[in-house]
Order: structure tokens, then C-alpha cells, then sequence
């Protein structure tokens, strides 16, 4: 673009500003009336108010907390109101009494002493099946059943009326329930399981034989332990030989024990049994791992050697070991029968 070009673009633009210039002053000569008359206070003021928009109100950041609390703990997580509870007219319910179990279902009779001169004195020693009963009668002393005394727990209204040879008889209370008669087990051998004492002495009920008899028949001998029912052995003649000849042997050699203690008081409350070798003797008289040895006889155990001790002193007058375990904060016991001649 040469000199001449431009020139010829700037006169240009003056001449449209002075245009623009000349036509804003005319029409203001124009309007110069117009402009010279007054105007109104009020009039600009309601000018003005008609257009200013009213701006929406601030909103406000705080919640009621009623809301929140009918929102998170009146309603369940769906945000549904609960349901309406209806109540209901209360029904005339007659109160439950105990369930109406049989007492064969709660208990075995181990064995029976009669005494028929003073039937106050007979009494049976029995083994708890039912849990609560047998939480309720963990010491070995709390499982002779007398006569008139309640089995306790929800059975209270369940007592012993009588205590005969043929069983233990209970009744019933207020119940419309017939008394019942519990045997007591049948025992192999000459141990029977009941006892009758009378003023000249001990008596044996007969009882019939499942096996014929004759003058050649032998009873077969246990020769090794085998458990005969849930935790209840036969100890073996060659078992038991076994054991007294090497029982320091298989003690250190196929079981691993420990003293077990007290958490409240940190005394020694039995033995511990950490590791049980499988097919050893311990384990065939049904020891497991995690054990406790608590008592046998209702004595105290504290220590092998104590246990082995106890049973030495009382192994020619004593043939039942009813012997108290417990395993994870549950007692529980094992009954050992000792060889038979």
C-alpha cells in the first residue's frame, strides 16, 4: 500500500467522525427543551424499582435435626417409615410348665443301692444325657438321686417317689402324667448294677440270663480295652498288665500333658492333655487332644504321677473309674470298668 492510499483512507475517517460528531450535536439542539424539563423525584424512584428483579432468598446451609433424626433412626435404611404396630388384646395363655420329655430321655441309672429296711437311705447314681442337667449336676456327689429329691433346672417338678430293685420310680407332680420306672443298666458279668441291702447283708436280684448256661460254659475275657458304649470302657486283662509293667514308658512316650490352670485364680485345676499318639493305649481309652483331667472318684487330680498314684492305692477295692474331663469350658465324664478275672 503506497503513501497516497493511506492518505486518501484517513481523510476519509475524519470526514465519518465529523459526520457522526455533527448529527450528535443536532440532535441535542433538538432535544435541548426536552431534556431542560424536570423531572420528578418520585418518578425516577418508581422508574427504578420497576427494573430491579427481586433476587431468589439465600438458602440455608442448616438442617433440623429433627429431620435428621426421622430420617436416620426412625426409619429402617430404605428411608420407608417403620410399620404400624398394631396391638393386640393379650391372650389368656395358660403358663407353660416342663417339657414333657421322658425321664429315660435325661438321665441312665448306672447303678442302684436298696436299702429295704429304711427306704430313705436307698439311692442311685445316674448319668445326666440332657445338657442342662448335666451342667446343672457336674460334680460326681450332685449324681446320687435319693428319694423325694427333684431332678432341678426345668425339671423341678420331677422327683423320686421310690427306689426299688426294678428301677427308680418318678412322679410327676401336678402334671396328668403316669409314673415312671427307669431301670438301671444291664451290666455283662456278675456286675448287675443293683445292689439290695438288707438286714442280713447284701442281696443280688436274680435276673435272667440272655446266654444258656452250663457247667462247662467260660465267660470270654476282655483282653484288650474296647470301648462298650459312648464313654464307657472295658479295660482289657492284657491292657491293664501292659500299663502297670511300662506305664512310665508309654506316659512319656505316647502322650504329652501339661497343668492346667485356673484363669480366675491361677491354681491348678487338672491335667492338660497337648498330644495323644494315635493307636497308643491312651488313645484307646478315648483320650483326644485339648482334654482335662479334673478328678476320678471325685478326687482331685493335679498330676500324672497323683493319678497314677490314686489309682494304685484303690485298684484292688475299686472296679468303676468315673473319671471328670473337660473340653472347651464343657465337663463331661468316662467311666472305666476294671478287668474282669
Amino acid at each position: 500500500m503506497n503513501i497516497q492510499r493511506i492518505k486518501t483512507l484517513t481523510w476519509a475517517a475524519a470526514v465519518l467522525v465529523g459526520a457522526l460528531l455533527v448529527q450528535e450535536v443536532w440532535s441535542f439542539l433538538q432535544n435541548k427543551d426536552t431534556l431542560d424539563d424536570y423531572v420528578d423525584q418520585d418518578e425516577i424512584v418508581r422508574a427504578l424499582e420497576d427494573g430491579i428483579v427481586e433476587p431468589e432468598p439465600i438458602k440455608s446451609e442448616v438442617v433440623d435435626v429433627r429431620e435428621i433424626n426421622i430420617v436416620f433412626h426412625q426409619m429402617d435404611w430404605t428411608g420407608r417409615p417403620p410399620a404400624e404396630v398394631r396391638e393386640t388384646a393379650p391372650k389368656n395363655e395358660e403358663p407353660q410348665g416342663p417339657p414333657k420329655t421322658p425321664v429315660s430321655d435325661l438321665l441312665t441309672i448306672l447303678a442302684i443301692q436298696v436299702d429295704p429296711s429304711d427306704p430313705s437311705q436307698s439311692k442311685a447314681f445316674v448319668k445326666y444325657t440332657d445338657p442342662g442337667l448335666a451342667r446343672l449336676h457336674n460334680e460326681p456327689r450332685e449324681r446320687f438321686l435319693k428319694v423325694g429329691q427333684s431332678l432341678g433346672g426345668v425339671y423341678n417338678s420331677i422327683t423320686v417317689s421310690k427306689i426299688e430293685v426294678e428301677g427308680v420310680t418318678f412322679s410327676f407332680g401336678d402334671e396328668d402324667r403316669e409314673d415312671e420306672v427307669v431301670p438301671a443298666l444291664e451290666y455283662s458279668g456278675d456286675s448287675l448294677g443293683i445292689v439290695a441291702v438288707g438286714p442280713d447283708g447284701i442281696l443280688t436280684p436274680t435276673r435272667s440270663s440272655r446266654i444258656p448256661t452250663s457247667d462247662n460254659y467260660v465267660r470270654p475275657t476282655v483282653r484288650q480295652t474296647r470301648e462298650v458304649r459312648r464313654n464307657e470302657f472295658q479295660i482289657g486283662t492284657d491292657t491293664a498288665r501292659e500299663f502297670e509293667e511300662n506305664y512310665s514308658a508309654i506316659l512319656s512316650r505316647d502322650l504329652q500333658y501339661r497343668p492346667a490352670r485356673d484363669p480366675r485364680d491361677g491354681s491348678i485345676k487338672g491335667i492338660q492333655i497337648t498330644k495323644v499318639a494315635p493307636g497308643s493305649i491312651p488313645a484307646q481309652h478315648g483320650l483326644t487332644e485339648g482334654e482335662i483331667v479334673k478328678s476320678i472318684n471325685g478326687h482331685k487330680v493335679t498330676s500324672v504321677n497323683e493319678a497314677v498314684a490314686y489309682v494304685k492305692q484303690n485298684a484292688d477295692t475299686t472296679d468303676t473309674w468315673i473319671v471328670v474331663f473337660e473340653k472347651q469350658g464343657r465337663e463331661f465324664t468316662r467311666t472305666y470298668s476294671s478287668p474282669e478275672e
